[in-house]
């Protein structure tokens, strides 16, 4: 899920901004900047990058068929596909000299970029449970779909759930999302 940069030849961002900041740069100007690097590195996620290189090879369309359905079934969220094993089956599958890069375009605070979405939420949650004992999802507003997705997606973890409303919320919408964990989880232990 992360964004890296996947346009090959560009300077890392982490130096661009403060290089142009010490040049007397601010607000408006580093904005411009940023955007423009942004457009430039053209971010996506490792397997966006990989999904745009399959349809550029130069192959029979039912080879390339082929290969996207191989990919996507090897990529999917539930797969949880750590970077290195989905490079080595993009060789495998063909893919020469794919650029990605997920540290370049990292913020000048050193954060990366993410896309955020309930997969991500659900993914990390997988990711995390063997370390932990409790998962949450933070939310600006109180989403039941959402917020029942997640539960859906994590509920078989075995761990506390919480959802973080980040802004004063609707407590009764937040009262039927417990309702329905608890439900969930009744109905997964009878």
């Amino acid at each position: 899920m992360e964004r890296g940069a996947s346009g090959a030849h560009i300077e890392d961002q982490s130096s661009v901004l403060p290089e142009a900041k010490a040049n007397g740069k601010s607000g408006l100007e580093l904005q411009s900047i940023e955007d423009d690097w942004m457009s430039k590195a053209q971010p996506k996620t490792f397997s966006n990058c990989v999904l745009d290189a399959m349809k550029h090879m130069n192959v029979p369309e039912a080879e390339k068929r082929q290969k996207l359905d191989e990919w996507m079934a090897h990529s999917s969220f539930d797969k949880c596909l750590p970077n290195k094993k989905g490079r080595e089956i993009v060789e495998r599958l063909g893919v020469q000299n794919l650029f990605w890069d997920w540290d370049l375009p990292r913020t000048r605070e050193g954060f990366y970029r993410f896309r955020c979405s309930v997969d991500a939420a659900i993914v990390r949650g997988w990711a995390f449970a063997p370390h932990a004992d409790l998962i949450w999802k933070e939310t600006a507003s109180l989403d039941m779909v959402e917020c029942t997705i997640f539960v859906q997606g994590v509920i078989g973890l075995g761990l506390w759930m919480a959802v973080r409303l980040s802004t004063l919320g609707d407590f009764t919408s937040l009262r039927r999302l417990l309702d329905l964990t608890h439900k969930k989880s009744s109905s997964k232990l009878t």
